[in-house]
């Protein structure tokens, strides 16, 4: 059942790859060594995403949100290296990564006044 549901989630092509494989696990394994690479240039565009988003004519929950799927992603992709840390800058490491969420998204805000004349530079 398993194998079915994965192969069915699978574009054609990439199932066909795997379909000679006698368990659901094999599947995930050739799955993850081929697909579970961190892409650096999506890391990058993340990256340069969050830089220059700012709020614009967003409300402030979409503002959010937008930020938050992306620091998500930019989580999620990077999680795969520091998963098996158990050193004690690993706290220090997510502290920093939330104090620079915090500033991202002040900062886009900031954008917004500057852009509207709120605020003078």
């Amino acid at each position: 059942m398993v194998i079915s549901w994965l192969t069915n989630s699978l574009t054609p092509d990439i199932a066909g790859s795997v379909q000679y494989s006698d368990t659901a696990q094999s599947i995930w394994t050739q799955l993850n060594k081929r697909y579970g690479i961190v892409n650096g240039t999506r890391v990058f565009e993340i990256k340069q995403e969050l830089a220059f988003t700012s709020q614009g004519s967003l409300d402030i929950a979409s503002y959010f949100n937008k930020l938050k799927k992306l620091w998500d992603e930019l989580g999620f992709m990077c999680a795969s290296r520091g998963s098996s840390c158990t050193c004690t800058a690993k706290s220090e490491i997510k502290e920093r990564m939330m104090k620079t969420s915090c500033i991202s998204f002040l900062w886009g805000l900031m954008k917004l006044m500057l852009e509207l004349g709120v605020i003078c530079s």
